[in-house]
């Protein structure tokens, strides 16, 4: 053996490495001071870019809100889910709105007939207001406060005339004839609550001869940009605030004014009390007015008072007339302060330091060059896939070891390879056991979703073709086979032969659970078992029927009521029982709003990182939640709540569901009977 084998690494190589990491430190530290202002110019750059960057999204976000909640209250005002002759009892939908989304601070809705509705929230508070005007208030608006629970106090608590006609928001949507952002402008509110600055997403709705039926507004205050900006970090005395195109301001980081409390009239950025934004702007405008224009990115520096401040402007524009502008302004110090000091301590000991890392760095390059060399072109090839090859590395008897345990790592990497490829194979094969689409039925939306905790799972769900289903009815399938990974796949996918083999002759859904049972119960083994739930939505007789072999009843949520209705009745899982007896069960009744969920258990098992587990109130909140949306949208709104819910969580079991929601046809009746 050679003798240099027997000096251990973990001796010579801490020792020079120790050193030159020390000394290379040293080195790195006196090159990056040396270029400082340099970088540090660049990282200031990118990080103002990176906040205008978060700031431009919180807007997209904030501007957003109102287009998608516009769209869809006149989508279903269109569709006549809102009655406009009873505008009175459009409180509750607008309540809910407003509170799941917080950016909106008012929802308002008039007609030509004078007649009005909103639901606001005070800016920096929590409680919330109804107005109303109809024929009963005499072209007076009721204003009313409401309890947490959306309910209205029994008498208002102000009355003052009101006719939505001859107000902004709607003359802008009369005059636009399309959805369109106003003009920001100064929201009064009462209770004794400072003026704010406010904004509107306004929709015309027209009927069908294309008159005028009314127009949908909503609204935030500009109160809650400020806010956000206050949040933001922005060195460690910057500043940041936003621009419309006439210069005046919209919100700041700051606490100047955007707004005269005297005269209602808005602040123009050059004349702040904020130094800052008043000189930068003044800056920013004699630049706009060299370049001729206003609507482009800048960055660059700025002298006030001695001190250098980096400035940075961006645009931020809608469609239509809507051109703002965020600005921020940083003292160059901020960023160099510290740095500069650290420069000059460490200026002397960088020559020194330079000559000594050479030196041992070549030392230890002569030692360890060649064998990690072998190692590097070694690990590329098995990075490139090729497992073959073996090494043998001489020298310390350290590299002997790493030898041997690369070797033994390379050989436990083909056999991994191998169970990889069968394992996506059979995830393959079994995510095309599951349906690929959905059955096209006229007043039925459904969306299913499967998520397995392995490669492989036991959850199951299906669209079966059942003879005793008429044209408009949908047979649903969803089964939970105990446990999960390869074994508990085999039981499903053997579970959903013998069930397809059978739908079409099965006189009832509990003849084909009974069936299913002494199939699975003849060949099951290991004390495995099954359970399943078979659901037929009937949306001609609007009945719903179901048969459960152990598994949880489904879930029926009425959309109008804004109630869940309890449905019972099961028998024992699959597997379990030889010969046992399956029932049928029905619920009549079935009208459009009505939502369906059939899951397993996997949905609201499923915990987060703290052990807690998502909960069936989670489960129904959220579809309460998004009740309002088609199938895929409280499909959707249900997988957002649980991957928010969990967060880094590992997934330990399956979770499969399926929604289905009853609408309107046309031509046939639409209301609940």
């Amino acid at each position: 053996m050679n003798p240099a084998s027997r000096v251990s690494i973990k001796v010579t190589l801490p020792v020079l490495m120790s050193l030159l990491v020390l000394v290379s430190f040293t080195m790195l530290g006196y090159i990056t001071y040396t270029r400082v202002e340099s970088a540090v110019g660049t990282l200031a750059v990118q990080n103002l870019t990176q906040v205008h960057e978060r700031i431009g999204e919180r807007l997209r976000d904030f501007f957003e809100v109102p287009e998608r909640m516009n769209r869809i209250n006149v989508q279903i005002i269109s569709q006549g889910m809102l009655d406009r002759s009873k505008v009175r009892a459009w409180r509750p939908a607008f309540y809910e709105q407003l509170r799941a989304f917080g950016s909106v601070s008012s929802i308002l809705w008039g007609d030509e007939a004078g007649h009005a509705i909103f639901v606001s929230r005070y800016p920096g508070r929590t409680e919330y207001v109804f107005g109303i005007v109809d024929a009963d208030t005499a072209r007076s608006v009721n204003e009313y406060n409401l309890a947490p629970d959306g309910t209205m106090e029994p008498q208002p608590w102000i009355v003052y005339p009101y006719d939505p006609r001859v107000r902004p928001w709607y003359r802008a949507a009369v005059e636009a004839g399309h959805s369109v952002w106003s003009d920001v402008y100064t929201w009064v509110a009462k209770k004794g609550i400072d003026p704010v600055l406010s904004i509107a997403y306004v929709t015309p709705v027209f009927g069908a001869d294309r008159n005028l039926q009314g127009v949908m507004d909503v609204e935030f205050n500009l109160y809650d940009i400020g806010q956000f900006l206050k949040r933001l970090s922005i060195g460690k005395s910057g500043l940041a605030y936003i621009i419309d195109n006439n210069g005046l301001l919209v919100a700041s980081s700051t606490d100047a004014a955007v707004l005269n409390n005297w005269t209602m009239e808005r602040v123009t950025a050059t004349a702040s009390g904020n130094v800052l934004i008043a000189t930068s702007a003044a800056e920013l405008a004699d630049l706009d007015a060299a370049r001729q224009s206003s609507m482009t990115n800048f960055h660059g520096m700025l002298s006030l008072g001695g001190r250098e401040m980096l400035l940075m402007a961006s645009p931020f524009v809608k469609p239509g007339n809507l051109q703002w502008r965020v600005i921020t302004v940083v003292p160059e110090d901020d960023f160099l302060g510290e740095i500069q000091e650290a420069k000059h301590q460490n200026a002397i000991g960088a020559g020194v330091a330079f000559a000594v890392a050479l030196t041992l760095g070549l030392a230890v390059a002569m030692a360890l060059a060649r064998p990690i060399v072998r190692l590097a072109e070694h690990a590329r090839r098995i990075g490139t896939g090729d497992l073959e090859g073996e090494i043998r590395l001489g020298g310390a008897r350290e590299f002997l070891r790493l030898s041997a345990a690369i070797n033994q790592m390379t050989e436990g990497l083909r056999d991994r390879m191998k169970l990889r490829q069968s394992l996506a194979m059979a995830m393959e094969v079994q995510q095309s056991l599951l349906p690929a689409s959905t059955p096209d039925i006229p007043g039925l939306e459904i969306a299913g979703h499967s998520l397995y905790c392995d490669e492989t799972g036991g959850d199951y769900y299906d669209y079966l073709d059942v003879s005793s289903a008429g044209p408009d009815a949908a047979v649903i399938a969803i089964g939970d086979v105990s446990g999960h990974g390869i074994a508990a796949a085999m039981v499903m996918a053997s579970a959903r032969g013998i069930l397809r083999s059978r739908s079409r002759d099965a006189g009832s859904l509990a003849a084909l659970l009974a069936h299913m049972n002494e199939q699975i119960a003849e060949d099951s083994s290991a004390g495995r078992f099954m359970t399943m739930l078979l659901v037929m939505v009937d949306r001609a007789r609007r009945v719903l029927r179901w048969t459960s072999a152990g598994h949880q009843e489904p879930f029926l949520y009425d959309e109008t009521a804004g109630q869940w209705i309890e449905l019972h009745g099961g028998d024992p899982p699959l597997g379990v029982i030889p010969h046992a007896e399956y029932r049928e069960h029905e619920f009549h009744g079935l009208y459009p709003g009505h939502v369906l969920l059939v899951a397993t258990d996997g949905l609201w098992e499923a915990p987060n990182a703290e052990g807690e587990s998502f909960g069936l109130h989670r489960v129904k909140g959220a579809v309460g939640e998004h009740a309002v949306l088609g199938a895929q949208g409280i499909r959707d709104g249900i997988i957002r709540r649980i991957q928010a819910f969990r967060g880094l969580a590992v997934q330990e079991d399956d979770i499969t569901f399926v929604v289905v929601k009853v609408t309107p046809v046309a031509g046939q009746e639409t209301i609940n009977a």
